[in-house]
């Protein structure tokens, strides 16, 4: 229908039936000819507007055809219904006055699915809004009808069901905003002018799901089918209410109650939350009540399920624009789902603010959480409570953990760090660049890279170019005039090259570099980034060792001169030859006892000293491979290889320390024209049988899991990398057999990231 306004009434409007006109239009379609549009208006910005986006989770708005009923009529199209104003409206009414309590159990179960669809992106219109019973007209009937009725738990399972899907929706909504580092791939925040019920607040859904939980014990010692629903939604709404509990308490903490409140989500809220949803799931992986009811279920359920829920009851408001495709999973998987959230939010969220206690540790802690795929919700709950109330983690100085972790990590002497100058470098410049270093950990792993080079290496040159002035000031305070000391200095350029380094390993990572020389060039450009930082880093720790040993023996000096001394005995022996009694003291031991996380340096050192031979190995397997001519060098027509290095590495440019490379200084530490095949394939096995003993010293050193939150790598990739030597080994001594006497090496090469996502195995098949 079209509506018209009326040539003789002027602004009363008509309808007018359009149907015959539009059907007309479409049968003159070709296949020459497949577009319905008019050829003179016609533009481009309207042929993109309707192209049909080719990534698999974006649809081009058009509605699937569906069976409209059984035997031999066509499957049709058909429209969306109009949103009901009420639950008996006369053109869409929905199930209420005969809603049973296995309808009210199809219903639960499909909401925990629209929960699913939107901590896994999708926007409100298809999600949350794609059940009826979540509108607001909706929720404020159903508020009214059951006002003062306790006893029909249909009714309240299914009003208590969809508040719980609205307010989860509207809080989880709120955490992603002010956390603010969403991305179009993670989270939806367009509502389309929904507003989320704000006439019921958090003290009307805890008594919309007590009713609803107390309505349904009435049905204790009912039928068994009764009675095993009754179980089945009682947890599933204690399950959903106690995750609106975790994620409101982790929303608003304060610098008072920080530790307080997250032990008590964890073992509480969090716990609950965990236990019901694995006994909801043994129940639903029970075939008899594992009604996957997003598809198929028998008659009455998919009766029920097109009844309540629409999924295209807005795409009137998308247009011709092409939006994510929505596909709802069954219960069973989106409770899957739900248990890998709570459990990410425990151990990245909770275990972080309770454990993380120095910035080393909090680093590490959110390495593991970057490289873990963490859901949005848990990433942006670890953004927001990352810095509030002026302190880390809400319970931390920012500079103090700064200048402890100088002294820690890089060897800063506390004679240096406890000055005033050190520790205003440490809060008004250093605390910033740090705290944007920890947020960038929790970015999606696709953003981080495009966010380094965009804000996080622009502030660091000048941190450099400071920190060598105070080391100047330093020097000058501490009568080291005549000294190389570097502390600041190397410190400062530690914590850059990790930065740089980390940029890199994200290129290989995703997929940047698309040929066999890029990838050449980018672990060369790893190695000379790692071997350097190596060498900083064992200054460094060699420096904080001495100073240890230092401070250990002047303590024990201390202790020996307050030791009172055993006296001489009054009376000497008759028996003759018999010495004096001598003076005791306790023996100073001159060792240093180290701590935790002189281990877990240690530890992190051993793991740069591995990917460093790593990359040399594959660098030199390549340099092979190209010697033997199994690979071959692109070439391109409108660029080389000079400006796509220096326009890939344009963001190291900025630095002086280390000095940036150049395309020039790859090609002549790549160029091993003077060196026989067999001594290079040797060179690079060498590689991989080093990087495969420092991997069998790190998994006996490194902790077991659950004891490894602080760990800097986790035994699984230290695993995965054992792989990548042992695959890359083979295959060389494959190339080693064929190009021995002279013979020519044959074969087809491919780089596999299988094993670990940012070193491969060269494989020659």
């Amino acid at each position: 229908m079209s509506m018209i306004k009326s040539s003789q009434r002027g602004k009363e409007e008509t309808l007018v039936d359009v149907t015959r006109l539009v059907e007309r239009a479409a049968s003159s379609l070709t296949h020459d000819a497949p577009l319905l549009r008019n050829s003179d208006t016609f533009s481009l910005q309207d042929a993109m507007a309707a192209l049909e986006v080719t990534d698999p989770i974006m649809d081009c708005c058009e509605l699937p055809a569906v069976d409209q009923s059984p035997g031999d009529r066509p499957r049709r199209t058909v429209p969306p219904r109009r949103l009901p104003s009420g639950l008996r409206h006369p053109l869409s009414s929905l199930p209420w006055d005969g809603l049973t309590l296995g309808d009210a159990r199809i219903i639960a179960l499909e909401t925990m699915t629209r929960l699913n669809s939107v901590l896994s992106g999708a926007g409100a219109a298809e999600s949350t809004y794609t059940c009826l019973y979540a509108h607001d007209d909706i929720l404020i009937d159903m508020v009214n009808e059951l006002s003062g009725n306790t006893d029909e738990a249909a009714k309240h399972v299914v009003y208590a069901s969809a508040l719980l899907l609205v307010k989860l929706h509207d809080l989880v909504r709120t955490i992603g905003l002010n956390a603010d580092i969403y991305e179009e791939e993670d989270f939806t925040v367009s509502t389309h002018g929904f507003f989320f019920a704000p006439k019921l607040d958090a003290s009307i859904l805890r008594k919309a799901v007590n009713t609803a939980i107390g309505a349904l014990r009435k049905l204790r010692g009912k039928d068994k089918t009764a009675e095993d629903d009754a179980k089945l939604l009682t947890l599933l709404l204690q399950l959903q209410l106690n995750f609106f509990d975790a994620c409101t308490s982790l929303s608003n903490l304060t610098a008072a109650n920080v530790k307080l409140v997250v032990e008590e989500t964890k073992t509480d809220a969090l716990a609950q939350c965990l236990k019901k949803a694995k006994d909801l799931q043994e129940i639903l992986n029970d075939a008899s009540k594992n009604t996957e009811c997003s598809e198929g279920g028998d008659e009455r359920s998919r009766r029920t399920l097109n009844a309540a829920f629409d999924p295209y009851m807005y795409r009137s408001l998308m247009g011709n624009a092409p939006v994510r495709n929505v596909k709802f999973k069954r219960p069973s998987a989106a409770l899957n789902e739900l248990i890998s959230i709570m459990s990410e939010i425990e151990w990245a969220v909770c275990d972080l603010l309770l454990k993380g206690s120095s910035l080393a540790r909090i680093k590490r802690m959110l390495e593991h959480v970057s490289i873990s795929s963490v859901n949005i919700l848990s990433r942006s709950l670890i953004v927001l409570n990352l810095y509030f109330d002026d302190l880390l983690l809400g319970q931390y100085d920012i500079s103090t953990l700064i200048t402890e972790h100088m002294h820690q990590h890089g060897g800063v002497p506390i004679a240096v760090t406890n000055t005033e100058h050190c520790r205003a470098f440490a809060a008004g410049r250093l605390g910033k660049p740090v705290y944007d270093n920890l947020k960038v950990l929790a970015l999606n792993r696709n953003r981080q890279h495009a966010y380094i080079d965009a804000l996080v290496l622009k502030e660091w040159p000048s941190l450099q170019q400071d920190a060598t002035n105070l080391d100047y000031l330093f020097r000058q305070e501490l009568g080291l005039e005549n000294q190389k000391a570097a502390f600041m200095t190397n410190y400062v350029t530690s914590l850059t090259m990790a930065i740089m380094e980390h940029y890199i390993s994200l290129s290989v990572e995703l997929g940047l570099l698309r040929s066999h020389h890029d990838l050449a060039i980018s672990f060369w450009y790893f190695a000379f980034l790692s071997s350097t930082r190596v060498n900083i880093m064992t200054i460094m720790r060699q420096g904080r060792i001495q100073q240890n040993l230092l401070a250990a023996r002047l303590a024990g000096e201390r202790e020996e001169s307050d030791v009172p001394i055993e006296p001489i005995a009054q009376s000497r022996s008759k028996k003759k030859g018999r010495k004096a009694a001598k003076r005791t003291a306790p023996t100073n031991p001159l060792a240093y006892k180290e701590t935790k996380e002189d281990v877990e340096d240690g530890i992190e050192l051993m793991v740069l000293t591995l990917k460093r031979t790593l990359s040399r190995g594959i660098v030199r397997f390549i340099a092979a491979l190209d010697q033997a001519g199994l690979l071959e060098i692109p070439e391109y027509e409108f660029t080389s290889h000079k400006m796509r290095f220096e326009k890939r590495y344009e963001a190291f440019s900025i630095f002086t320390t280390p000095q940036p490379l150049t395309y020039d200084d790859f090609e002549h530490g790549y160029s091993y024209a003077n060196v026989s095949q067999q001594a290079l394939i040797a060179s690079a096995t060498e590689c991989f049988k080093d990087s495969k003993v420092i991997v069998d010293k790190l998994l006996s050193q490194l902790p077991d899991k659950g004891d490894d939150c602080y760990a800097p790598i986790r035994k699984q990739e230290v695993m995965n990398i054992a792989k990548v030597c042992v695959g890359n080994s083979l295959f060389l001594h494959k190339l080693s057999k064929q190009v021995q006497n002279g013979g020519k090496a044959k074969g087809t090469v491919t780089f596999d990231f299988e094993a670990h996502r940012a070193f491969c195995t060269i494989k020659i098949m």
